[in-house]
């Protein structure tokens, strides 16, 4: 049997006036993070995981910074 895994992270800072979102889950807070999309850090590690143990990058190659796609997006 072949074993494949995956090793995802994603990182985001903190600022003002944007929701906090982990994991598809709004949180109260008043910061939230920052980011190109929802900056949904869990999920996106999760993501960069599931495509790196199936040997297809990481979310950046489908939804690069500055592209419209993704952009604005939210849970």
């Amino acid at each position: 049997m072949a074993l494949r895994i995956g090793n995802g992270y994603d990182i985001h800072r903190l600022v003002e006036g944007r929701p906090l979102i982990l994991g598809g889950v709004h949180i109260p807070h008043p910061s939230g993070l920052d980011g190109h999309s929802d900056a949904d850090a869990l999920t996106h590690a999760i993501m960069d995981a599931m495509l790196g143990a199936l040997s297809l990058g990481d979310i950046g190659l489908y939804f690069p910074q500055g592209s419209p796609n993704g952009r604005g997006l939210t849970v």
